[in-house]
């Protein structure tokens, strides 16, 4: 088990469950997708299975053993492929999560989750040309998931110094949706990589109202700053930098000190993330009609995320196929 992992993938937060939070309402779109269901309908008023309340480590045990049965019992699915890759990552087995997203692109190499998976795991492994080579994949094989992603990108292509493709990109994302502050922040980035301080300037000070960014947009615009001739203005970035980061570091103690307390270990935020796997298995299961493992997997996740309604009308439509 990779209990370290999984600990030090939920201390990101949010951001890693966005994938799998999506409603899981295309089976109630198409129904005609299940084809005929296997096993007789339910015979009783349908009820909510006893929550359950697994430890981290038995969470982790579910968790793959899930992406296991969905290698195996989806062999020559891409989307499931992906799926289990995506459950290993997430748990902290890189090894293994590659080994089922590169099979998932050998099924179709059109596999936009696989390729996704495969570029944050070459980002993570510090291979950043692996990940842009796979983002360059995933562009091509759904451009508006690799438009949503394109911090993966350019991130990568800044550690390389390939500034003017970063700033290429960004430029190119800009003139669709505003960008956001991280956006600002790297492009900042690329511009000072490049010599061009004007323009590195005010993409950082452009940044400097987003907590999140603050500190290093500071910085950043010190440091360019300090380029322009413009000493003064650049001493007081540089002491808001530090002020900042004295802060934060203050927080990073504290959530050291978390590291050894039972907070760190605990198993509940990933319930419904969990949960969320089971729906998606579920529904892959649903499709082929096979009604009572997509009923193992809904009833499983309604127990793990009982407040999460997609598991009750998920079984409800399986009752009337």
């Amino acid at each position: 088990m990779r209990v370290v992992g999984t600990v030090l993938v939920l201390a990101v937060g949010v951001g890693i469950a966005e994938w799998l939070t999506r409603p899981a309402a295309d089976f109630d779109r198409q129904p005609a997708e299940t084809g005929r269901t296997t096993g007789p309908r339910r015979d009783r008023p349908l009820q909510p299975p006893p929550p359950v309340r697994p430890t981290l480590e038995e969470l982790t045990d579910d968790a793959t053993r899930l992406a296991n049965e969905l290698a195996e019992s989806f062999a020559d699915d891409a989307a499931a492929l992906a799926l289990s890759g995506r459950i290993l990552f997430y748990f902290g087995d890189g090894d293994k999560a590659r080994e089922r997203w590169n099979r998932s692109v050998e099924v179709n190499p059109k596999s936009a989750d696989a390729w996704l998976g495969l570029a944050e795991l070459a980002r993570k492994q510090g291979d950043s040309l692996a990940a842009i080579d796979s983002m360059r994949r995933l562009a091509e094989a759904d451009p508006a998931l690799a438009r949503d992603k394109i911090f993966l990108l350019v991130d990568s292509l800044l550690k390389l110094g390939r500034a003017r493709e970063a700033a290429d990109a960004l430029e190119d994302s800009a003139k669709e949706v505003p960008l956001p502050a991280w956006a600002r922040v790297k492009l900042g980035q690329a511009y000072y990589q490049l010599g061009d301080y004007a323009r590195a300037a005010e993409e950082y000070q452009q940044a400097l109202g987003d907590p999140a960014q603050a500190s290093v947009a500071h910085y950043g615009l010190s440091s360019a700053l300090v380029r322009l001739g413009r000493h003064d203005e650049a001493r007081k970035h540089r002491q808001e930098y530090a002020r900042l980061q004295e802060k934060n570091m203050v927080v990073f103690d504290r959530m050291q000190q978390a590291g050894t307390s039972k907070e760190r270990r605990d198993p509940v935020p990933w319930y419904p993330i969990v949960a969320g796997f089971h729906i998606e298995a579920g529904r892959m299961h649903a499709r082929r009609g096979q009604r009572d493992r997509a009923e193992e997997h809904w009833l499983r996740a309604w127990a793990l995320a009982p407040d999460r309604p997609e598991p009750r009308h998920l079984l409800e439509l399986l009752d009337v196929q």
